[in-house]
């Protein structure tokens, strides 16, 4: 299953400095299709995996 996140401006703004061209490329594949570039959609597992490290729920 696939779930989108949102990126707030700031981490959006760091991920445009990053200058490598291979981590760029795995960044823009997440991004959500017809949605504006700070929606990105992840495996479930690997959210569940982030929301439990940063204590979110």
């Amino acid at each position: 299953m696939i779930s989108r996140i949102y990126l707030y401006p700031v981490l959006e703004a760091l991920f445009e400095k990053i200058n490598k061209k291979c981590v760029k490329e795995k960044l823009y594949s997440y991004r959500c299709p017809g949605k504006p570039s700070c929606y990105y959609q992840i495996d479930s597992a690997l959210e569940t995996k982030l929301r439990d490290k940063f204590k979110m729920k």
